[in-house]
Parts: C-alpha cells; sequence; structure tokens
C-alpha cells in the first residue's frame, strides 16, 4: 500500500473514532434517557473520565465536598472506604487518614491538555478572552438550527447537499463571518476548500499535519465542545445504521469544525502553530491506564475511591434490606396478578397495591412489554415509536376504521387539521404575521389564552385516547401479523416474565405515561422502555392477544396453560397523579367486574398512600388527601409548571428475581425490578434476554441522570424557564445559547434547594448461579464491557446468600465491576 494511503486512512479512522465516542440523542418527542459516554464504554469509567478532563474540561465526578459531607454525614463509613481499598488490589493503598485529609484540601482537578485554537491562543481573540471561539460555536450552531430545521424556522437552509456543504456555500455568500468570528481574513481561507465533505476532510487533515492520535484528541476535543449539535448529528447516524443503512451526519458537522481550526491554525505565527501542535500531541499521549484504582497519585484518583465508597454504602443497606434469609415459599394462584415496567416508580405503585390488598401478585417487566412497535396513525405522519431506543420496529400497529374508505376519510381529515396547525405555526413565527396573528384569530385565540392561563387545558395531547380498531403488519413485508406469530409473541412475554403457570383469574398489564402541559421534556417522563412514549397501547395490543382463543390454544402446546377464567385486561399508570386507568373496561366479561372492582379499590387506596409519600419531595406537605390530588391533577394543565415529578431521579440499582426477595420492603423508589425465575430459566436464555435489552436501558437511563447531575454545564439540559423549542422536536436552546442542550433539565434532578437525584453507578443484583450470569454476560458482550470496565456494577445474590456469615463486609457484598 501507498504510504500516504496508509497515513490517510489512519486519520480517516480517527475522524470515525471521535465520531463514535459521541453518544446519539434523540428528537424531544421521542426523548430518551441515553448514556452520554456510551461511545467510550470501551475504556474504563476512569481512564473515559480522565479523557474527558483532557480533552474537554469535563469532570465526570461531584465536587470533594459532596463526599467530605457523606462522610460527615455518616452515609459512607470507614468499612465502606477499605473495602473499595482492598478490591482495588494489592497495591500499596493510602490510609484512610491521608485519604480524609486530601479530600478536605478541595478539589484539585487534572488541567485540561488543549483546546480550540480561538480559545487557547490569544492572539487569534480580540482580547484574548475566548470570544472567537464563543463566535465559532454561535456561528455553526445557529448554521444547523436552520439546516435541521423541522418546518419551524422562518428562514430555512439549503438542505440538497449535506450539512458541510450548505455550511460552505453558507458561509462563502456572507459578508460578515470576519467580523463575527473577530478572525481577519477566515472567509477567505474557508472559501478556498473543497465544497464535498469528503475532499475536505482530506485535506484538512492532511494540512494539520497531526499525528493520528493528535488528530483524534482535536476531533474529539471539537465535538465535546458542541456536544449538543454533536449528539444530534450522531444520533441522525445511529438510527440510520439501525435501519441497514449509512449516515456521515456526525462526520460533516466535524468536518465543519476542523475547517474553523485550520483555518485559524492557518492565519496563527509559527510560534503559535507550533504550541498548537504541541498541547495536541500532548494531549493523545497523556491518558492514563485505569483498568485499577490510581490509589496516590492524583486527587481524581481518590475521587473515584470516594465515589465507589459511596455507592459501596447504599449497595450495603439495600442488600441488608432485602428478604435473603427467608425460606422460598411454595408457589400458589394468586386472587389478581398486575405486571408493571420495571420504571424505579413502578417500584411504589407495586409496594402500595400489595399492602392495599395481601390476594395481588405484582411482577415487572420492561414497559414496552415486548413488543417491538411502531403505531401508525391515520395521516400522513411517520409511525410514533413505542420501543427501546436500542431497537427498532418489527410489528406496525395502524390504526384503522375498518373500511379502505373510512380511512381515507380520516386520512385525509387529520392531513388537513395538520396543515391548518402548521399555518398557524407558520403565522405565529412569520415575520410579519407574528404581530397581527392573535388580532386576526380574535376571541378563538383568546379562549385559548384563558383556558390555557385557568389550567383547563388537556395535559395528556390526546395521546391517552383509548385505542380504536387496529391493523397489526409486519414492518418490513407489510404482510398481515399471523397467528403464529401472535402465538411466539405471547410465548416470549410470558416467558420472559417468569409468567407460566398459577395464572389469576384477573391479569392487568399496566403501562405508564406521565401528563403534563407545555413541557418540551414531556417525553422523559413517559415510558422510556416505549421511546418515550405512553406505555398503555402496548399494554393492550398484548392482552388483546393473550385473550384470543387462537393464542391461547398456541400456548398450550408450547406448555403454557391459560385458564379459560383468567381474563388479561390492560390499564395506564399516570405517574403525575398516581391514578390508573383501566382501557376498553366495557369489553370486560361481566363474570370478571367484581374482581376488577376489587383491584381498582386497591389501586384507590395504593394511589392515596402512594401521593402521601411523594408529598415531601414535591414540597406538597400538609396537603390533605383530596386537595393532594387536586394539586397533582392540576399540575398535568399547569402551562407553567416545571417540576411536575421526579421521573426516574435518584434510580441506583436493578434487582433480577422473585419478587418475594423484595415484597414487603420499603426500597425507596429507587430499584428497578424485573421478575426472574432461576428455576425456570437452566439454559440462561431469560437471563440473557433481560442483559441484552433491560439492563442495558436501566444503565442507559443511571448514567443519564448521573452525568445531568456531575456535570450538568455539559450533559444537563439546563434551566426550563429558559428554553427555547428549536426546529419542532429538534430539541431546545437556553436563553442566547446557539448549541442544543441535552440531557435532564436542571429541574429534574434540583429542587431549587438540593439535587434530588444521588449520581450512582446502576449495581445490578441477580438471583440466579454465578455460572448462569457469566453465561450471559458472554452472549450479551455490549453489557459484559459496561461490567469490566465499571461502568456498572453486578453481582449474583445467591453468591451474597452463601457469604452471609462471613465475618468481613467485603465478602458479604461481592459486588463485581
Amino acid at each position: 500500500m501507498n504510504p500516504n494511503h496508509a497515513i490517510q486512512n489512519e486519520l480517516q479512522a480517527a475522524v470515525t473514532a471521535a465520531c463514535e465516542a459521541i453518544a446519539p440523542i434523540w428528537p424531544l418527542d421521542q426523548f430518551i434517557a441515553v448514556n452520554p459516554w456510551w461511545g467510550m464504554r470501551e475504556q474504563s469509567v476512569a481512564a473515559a473520565a480522565d479523557q474527558l478532563q483532557r480533552r474537554g474540561g469535563i469532570s465526570m465526578l461531584m465536587p470533594a465536598s459532596f463526599y467530605l459531607s457523606a462522610w460527615e454525614g455518616g452515609r459512607i463509613r470507614p468499612e465502606d472506604v477499605q473495602d473499595v481499598l482492598q478490591a482495588a488490589g494489592p497495591e500499596p493503598a493510602p490510609s484512610l487518614e491521608d485519604l480524609l485529609k486530601r479530600l478536605r484540601a478541595g478539589d484539585s482537578v487534572q488541567p485540561r491538555v488543549a483546546c480550540s485554537i480561538f480559545l487557547s491562543h490569544e492572539g487569534l481573540a480580540p482580547a484574548g478572552d475566548g470570544n472567537s471561539q464563543q463566535a465559532v460555536v454561535r456561528q455553526t450552531g445557529r448554521f444547523c438550527a436552520r439546516y435541521f430545521d423541522q418546518r419551524q424556522a422562518r428562514w430555512a437552509a439549503d438542505k440538497e447537499h449535506g450539512l458541510y456543504t450548505a455550511w460552505h456555500q453558507h458561509v462563502n455568500a456572507s459578508h460578515l463571518v470576519d467580523k463575527q468570528i473577530g478572525v481577519k481574513g477566515l472567509q477567505r481561507m474557508l472559501a478556498g476548500l473543497p465544497q464535498e465533505t469528503e475532499q475536505a476532510l482530506a485535506q484538512l487533515t492532511s494540512d494539520l499535519a497531526l499525528p493520528p492520535a493528535a488528530l483524534e484528541a482535536l476531533c474529539h476535543g471539537l465535538l465535546l465542545d458542541m456536544i449538543g449539535w454533536a449528539s444530534w448529528c450522531r444520533g441522525i447516524d445511529w438510527r440510520a445504521e439501525n435501519q441497514g443503512g449509512s449516515n456521515r451526519v456526525c462526520r460533516e458537522l466535524l468536518t465543519v469544525l476542523l475547517a474553523w481550526e485550520w483555518a485559524g491554525v492557518a492565519l496563527a505565527d509559527n510560534a503559535t502553530r507550533k504550541a498548537w501542535r504541541s498541547q495536541w500531541s500532548l494531549a493523545a499521549k497523556s491518558g492514563f491506564d485505569a483498568s485499577g484504582l490510581d490509589k496516590g497519585a492524583n486527587t481524581d484518583g481518590q475521587l473515584w475511591l470516594w465515589q465507589q465508597a459511596f455507592e459501596r454504602a447504599w449497595q450495603r443497606q439495600l442488600i441488608s434490606s432485602l428478604n435473603l434469609d427467608e425460606s422460598p415459599v411454595a408457589a400458589t394462584k394468586p386472587d389478581i396478578q398486575a405486571v408493571f415496567c420495571i420504571d424505579v416508580r413502578s417500584e411504589v405503585i407495586r409496594r402500595n397495591l400489595e399492602q392495599a390488598d395481601g390476594g395481588i401478585q405484582t411482577k415487572g417487566m420492561a414497559g414496552f412489554f415486548g413488543l417491538a412497535l411502531a403505531h401508525q396513525t391515520l395521516s400522513d405522519k411517520p409511525g410514533m415509536r413505542q420501543l427501546p431506543g436500542l431497537l427498532e420496529p418489527a410489528i406496525i400497529a395502524a390504526d384503522t376504521t375498518g373500511t379502505s374508505q373510512g380511512d381515507n376519510i380520516q386520512r385525509s381529515k387529520t392531513n388537513q387539521q395538520e396543515l391548518v396547525r402548521q399555518a398557524v405555526r407558520g403565522a405565529k413565527y412569520g415575520s410579519l404575521s407574528t404581530f397581527t396573528l392573535v388580532e386576526t384569530t380574535g376571541l378563538a385565540w383568546a379562549w385559548k389564552l384563558v383556558r390555557d392561563s385557568l389550567n383547563k387545558g388537556n395535559g395528556s395531547k390526546g395521546e391517552d385516547h383509548e385505542p380504536g380498531q387496529l391493523r397489526m403488519h409486519h414492518a418490513g413485508t407489510g404482510d398481515p401479523l399471523s397467528d403464529a406469530n401472535k402465538i411466539r409473541l405471547g410465548t416470549d412475554f410470558l416467558r420472559s416474565l417468569s409468567l407460566t403457570e398459577y395464572f389469576a383469574p384477573l391479569l392487568v398489564l399496566v403501562g405508564h405515561g406521565a401528563h403534563t402541559d407545555n413541557n418540551a421534556h414531556h417525553a422523559g417522563l413517559a415510558c422510556g422502555a416505549c421511546g418515550g412514549r405512553n406505555g398503555g397501547l402496548n399494554a393492550q395490543i398484548v392482552a388483546d392477544m393473550l385473550n384470543e382463543p387462537v393464542v391461547r390454544a398456541g400456548l398450550e402446546k408450547e406448555g403454557i396453560v391459560i385458564p379459560q377464567e383468567t381474563w388479561v385486561v390492560a390499564g395506564q399508570h399516570c405517574t403525575v397523579t398516581d391514578q390508573v386507568q383501566i382501557i376498553r373496561r366495557s369489553a370486560l366479561p361481566d363474570s370478571h367486574r367484581g374482581v376488577l372492582s376489587r383491584f381498582e379499590n386497591a389501586l384507590s387506596i395504593a394511589g392515596t398512600s402512594m401521593r402521601r409519600e411523594r408529598a415531601t419531595p414535591l414540597q406538597l406537605n400538609g396537603l390533605g388527601d383530596d386537595a393532594l390530588l387536586a394539586e397533582l391533577q392540576r399540575r398535568t394543565r399547569n402551562w407553567a409548571e416545571v417540576r411536575p415529578e421526579w421521573g426516574l431521579a435518584n434510580n441506583a440499582a436493578m434487582l433480577i428475581g422473585n419478587r418475594t426477595l423484595s415484597r414487603g420492603r420499603d426500597l425507596g423508589g429507587r430499584v428497578f425490578m424485573h421478575d426472574y425465575d432461576p428455576g425456570a430459566d437452566e439454559d440462561g436464555n431469560v437471563l440473557t434476554a433481560i442483559f441484552g435489552g433491560p439492563v442495558v436501558v436501566a444503565s442507559w437511563i443511571n448514567l443519564q441522570y448521573f452525568a445531568s447531575v456531575t456535570a450538568p454545564e455539559t450533559y444537563g439540559a439546563g434551566n426550563k424557564l429558559l428554553h427555547s423549542v428549536i426546529g419542532g422536536n429538534v430539541g431546545v436552546i437556553e436563553g442566547d445559547g446557539s448549541d442544543l442542550r441535552i440531557g435532564l433539565p436542571w429541574q429534574s434532578v434540583h429542587d431549587g434547594t438540593n439535587w434530588r437525584h444521588e449520581p450512582m453507578r446502576l449495581t445490578v443484583l441477580i438471583d440466579a448461579p454465578q455460572e448462569r450470569i457469566d453465561l450471559a454476560l458472554e452472549r450479551t458482550p455490549a453489557l459484559a464491557t459496561l461490567v469490566k470496565n465499571q461502568w456498572l456494577s453486578m453481582t449474583s445474590l445467591q453468591l451474597i446468600k452463601r457469604t452471609r456469615g462471613a465475618s468481613s463486609a467485603s465478602a458479604q457484598l461481592t459486588v463485581a465491576g
């Protein structure tokens, strides 16, 4: 191979690696929690943290004062620190006294090794204050907002060509670039670049003349400086790849950023160019192998010790709260069974529901109920995903009136309504009509303003209407869903739930959603397993399938006999009000109305208890039961409400096992709970499926909340009060910013005085033999990588049970990772 070609291939690989280090995000109406460090999972968590600090000035940990407060408050005990030191390895460890001395000395963060030439060199900034860097981000961000606009912006960018080409044309047509950025000669330099992305990228990487490792560090640093749009572009690429295609939008954005950097370097003097290359070479070489803990060399390494001790303290409390010492109870048929999502909010309703009626057995699984589904309404809009972001739809559930003529009429009506809505939006944001819209529409718009101001609107936004007729077909072929397909789906659903016998007369599948108004991040409170949608539709489809005689006959051939007396119904839990709505209750046979009434009575009692439990964290103490419910119902309609509920804040663990492990125990709404019967899964297939989907999704949620607290300036969405939605459903910007704000808003994790989420990596506790856990990890390499590199911890509860009598705390808590 030509040496020049080999070098160019290495440089292109460096560009690709930098793009893949960025995690994807989804549009606002499909917002799901994402592990923002997913692209760095091949590194240990400590090594990734060091790289983020050096390349982006980003800290992955809380400040030293946080851990000192946990120590002084008794949250972290000496044995927690000793356990962590012992688990770290045989190297000499610092004493507890030395660790405390350094902790009390405060933060000593490793400096950022390198940054953009506009930020790092005073010769290119008007006053040496970084204004040029801010101007580059502002100019690029605003262009991205126009380019990716979804029919909201007044002036849109040309999308006929790729992002880089459109930007290049825009810059060439502008005469204000030099003035905007504050550097003379920039536009002339940029105009000389090729218009095609790959040609430009080849020239840029060649002219910058950095070795591949340094180029990767530079590219990663540039993307971190514009993390919002970089994540959006990576999301477009991710979804294209998941659908079997390809896209290079993140690569195009990086080409734009490299073009700015290249022009700045070219315009700098020789000494500045030399210093610039030196800093990026140093950045490429400055990583350290953090496969073990750096126990003595730097404060960052020691903060990881304290982070692990903080997590270990809570793990100890969690394990001590479980029913590990109780003898197994013989399985019996309950009066009522209710299946909930694994979402941590379900821990609260399950506990209170069982306390309200001892004849109710609750179970947990991912809230999309095993349906890789997209819902297609009677309109020209694309189908809405009702499944985890890691998956692609295999089934389309299409609304239908029952006839082709009826479908066409309804589709035309819906499309006309959408055109009117777009026209109103266009007038609302038009440069001239925006001033006359209210006067033109008169009382119609006045009523909307009055209604919304008095909280009379419908916070559910119409998503929770009861499902009508649905036509089920395969996403790829369009073929109708056959009876054999339904039987397979039903079999997989029941086995993944470890529910193959002892069916109750009433089986309720409860999806969940959150009703809010004027909330850009509404989807973040809905079901993450349903792609940021409410889960009632999935629950209803599965319930209908399990009630079909042909499906039950097929299940019987698979060894799963659902008694004739068992009826399956669906419901939806509103997590703002803690009320559960039964879907299609009119279809319930008369023979089951009594048991349904019993279930709804238990729901009412449980809802009251749950609202009392949530009153303190919601700062609603002192209200009576009726007033508390009324206030929460008001929050679903209040367009000024910034904290309708706390979502999944404070999530910290996942429990995979039988409900007997936790029944009657208060886990504080902090634990994802997935039912699993180790005795019915000798081949480990069910555990493998749980590892490959729900555990990874739970880890994504956990690390999204973690990052939004530890690095809110980078991975948090900022202040809701300053948000502006851009591009339709693209995302939000804060104030006069230009980069997208990703992650969770400040109000989702902070109550104005204290953090409502404690950053802990996910602890996964599994009631299975260690050998089966190891086998399931071998089959799910992505999860195995997360465990190996300490992005989460995992252990066998059966192993903990065997070591209960051991003398040391570390023996009682053998947590991998």
